[in-house]
């Protein structure tokens, strides 16, 4: 079942990759029906990539014996240096082709995404991804250290749940984007 999952979350995100493309080459100007497709509806795919990376983020470390931190040391090790790269590359193409991009990436900008606390432009969904990872591991290293083992479903169930009321919109003193309550809704799936 996991690798099945795995290839809806690949093709999920290949249709976002497709939507940015309609975006960044074409401005959203579709001339037939696929681009048109993507163009409209392609962003769907960052809500059906979030959700079934909650759920697999879940059933992939249900069994491990692995400690929350090395969870999150795997998760930053496998997309930070990459989403860092790219970002400074773009910042870059940004500099030097003098904003001819149909997104903007200047310095603050910059800096607010390698803080993990950007939300504009083609690199958004990153952060929200990375705060999951970071409330994923805490809840997964408060259930396995604070509750015996038939009382970790209803815990993460339950902080889930208020994850998911406290991320229905941008509460601008939490760093809980609108985005997040996807990959919680995964989790919570996942325990089902």
């Amino acid at each position: 079942m996991l690798y099945s999952l795995q290839a809806l979350r690949a093709f999920a995100a290949w249709v976002v990759v497709c939507h940015h493309f309609m975006q960044i080459f074409f401005d959203f100007h579709a001339t037939g029906p696929i681009g048109q497709l993507l163009t409209d509806r392609g962003a769907v795919g960052v809500d059906i990539f979030f959700v079934i990376s909650g759920l697999v983020i879940y059933l992939s470390t249900r069994d491990k014996p692995m400690a929350p931190r090395r969870f999150l040391l795997n998760r930053v090790l496998r997309i930070v240096p990459a989403y860092w790269l790219t970002l400074l590359l773009c910042f870059c193409l940004y500099r030097w082709l003098g904003g001819a991009f149909a997104f903007r990436i200047d310095g603050q900008n910059l800096l607010r995404h390698l803080l993990f606390l950007g939300s504009e432009g083609v690199f958004w969904s990153i952060p929200p991804e990375i705060q999951y990872y970071l409330l994923f591991a805490v809840l997964w290293g408060g259930w396995q250290q604070w509750l015996a083992g038939q009382w970790r479903g209803p815990l993460l169930l339950a902080l889930l749940c208020v994850g998911l009321m406290l991320s229905r919109d941008y509460w601008p003193g939490i760093l809980l984007p609108a985005k997040l309550h996807f990959f919680l809704a995964g989790s919570a799936a996942a325990l089902l």
